[in-house]
């Protein structure tokens, strides 16, 4: 049985000014581009693209949009940071999905920056899991 693969791309919110940097700052994700690709066909089995609302640093999420032509009107649409985890979940399965990220900085991101609010999200997932039972 061959595995599939779950490809990422994230856009980040950003702070890149020298002075002023806010404490605590870590980039959230603001898009995401995914596909779920079949491991022996290679076929694409799962989409994702949404753009996703910031929330713990709103006013650094504009220099992020800017370096990535997000407009405000794309983020209307936007959803919520646990939507997107949840799609992820219906489509990743830990053990069976290899996790491939478009660039460096995605791989960063799931290294470090989320792990606060993964952590967070974890715990509420498990929540919800013993509540349904």
């Amino acid at each position: 049985m061959s595995r599939d693969f779950f490809v990422a791309d994230f856009e980040f919110t950003q702070y890149t000014k020298r002075m002023g940097h806010p404490r605590g700052f870590f980039s959230e994700i603001i898009e995401i581009g995914a596909v779920k690709i079949d491991g022996n066909s290679l076929a694409v089995t799962g989409k994702i693209q949404n753009f996703v609302h910031p929330h713990f640093y709103p006013k650094q999420a504009k220099e992020g949009m800017d370096f990535c032509m997000i407009t405000e009107k794309d983020m209307e649409s936007a959803i919520e940071f646990g939507e997107m985890l949840e799609q992820i979940k219906a489509l990743y399965v830990p053990g069976q999905t290899y996790f491939v990220a478009w660039g460096d900085e995605d791989y960063k991101a799931a290294d470090g920056i989320n792990w606060k609010i993964l952590f967070y999200l974890k715990t509420i997932l498990i929540w919800r899991q013993l509540i349904s039972c």
